[in-house]
Protein backbone atom coordinates (compact mmCIF):
# COMPACT_ATOMS: atom_id res chain seq x y z
CA UNK A 1 0.00 0.00 0.00
CA UNK A 2 2.75 2.36 1.02
CA UNK A 3 5.41 1.39 -1.65
CA UNK A 4 3.23 1.82 -4.84
CA UNK A 5 2.42 5.02 -6.50
CA UNK A 6 1.36 7.74 -5.25
CA UNK A 7 3.73 7.26 -2.54
CA UNK A 8 2.53 9.37 1.04
CA UNK A 9 3.32 12.65 1.70
CA UNK A 10 5.30 13.71 4.69
CA UNK A 11 3.30 15.06 7.04
CA UNK A 12 5.49 18.15 7.68
CA UNK A 13 4.42 19.37 4.19
CA UNK A 14 0.68 19.38 4.69
CA UNK A 15 -0.45 22.61 5.40
CA UNK A 16 -1.76 23.49 9.12
CA UNK A 17 -5.36 24.44 9.20
CA UNK A 18 -6.79 25.74 12.64
CA UNK A 19 -9.27 23.92 14.59
CA UNK A 20 -12.77 24.20 13.32
CA UNK A 21 -14.41 22.72 15.64
CA UNK A 22 -17.43 25.08 17.05
CA UNK A 23 -15.27 24.85 21.07
CA UNK A 24 -12.13 25.74 19.45
CA UNK A 25 -13.64 28.94 17.45
CA UNK A 26 -14.84 30.33 20.29
CA UNK A 27 -11.74 29.87 22.24
CA UNK A 28 -10.07 31.47 19.89
CA UNK A 29 -12.26 34.06 19.04
CA UNK A 30 -12.30 35.21 23.04
CA UNK A 31 -8.94 35.09 23.29
CA UNK A 32 -8.41 37.47 20.01
CA UNK A 33 -10.96 39.66 22.11
CA UNK A 34 -8.84 39.99 25.24
CA UNK A 35 -5.71 40.19 23.67
CA UNK A 36 -7.70 43.40 21.81
CA UNK A 37 -8.95 44.48 25.21
CA UNK A 38 -5.78 44.27 26.78
CA UNK A 39 -4.13 46.14 23.78
CA UNK A 40 -7.19 49.02 24.41
CA UNK A 41 -6.41 49.01 27.64
CA UNK A 42 -2.48 49.84 27.59
CA UNK A 43 -2.85 52.61 24.76
CA UNK A 44 -5.76 54.27 26.28
CA UNK A 45 -3.20 54.56 29.82
CA UNK A 46 -0.37 55.59 27.72
CA UNK A 47 -2.41 58.32 26.03
CA UNK A 48 -4.08 59.16 29.20
CA UNK A 49 -0.05 59.58 30.97
CA UNK A 50 0.80 61.74 28.37
CA UNK A 51 -2.42 63.96 28.19
CA UNK A 52 -1.80 64.18 31.96
CA UNK A 53 1.66 65.51 31.42
CA UNK A 54 0.71 67.69 28.39
CA UNK A 55 -1.64 69.15 30.82
CA UNK A 56 0.63 69.68 33.68
CA UNK A 57 3.47 71.43 31.26
CA UNK A 58 0.68 74.14 29.93
CA UNK A 59 -0.10 75.06 33.82
CA UNK A 60 3.51 75.63 34.52
CA UNK A 61 3.85 77.83 31.73
CA UNK A 62 1.02 80.44 32.79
Amino acid sequence: FFTTKPYPCDPSTLPKYPPSKEFDTKLRDEEARRQRAATLKAVNRIWEEGFEKLHDCSRDQM
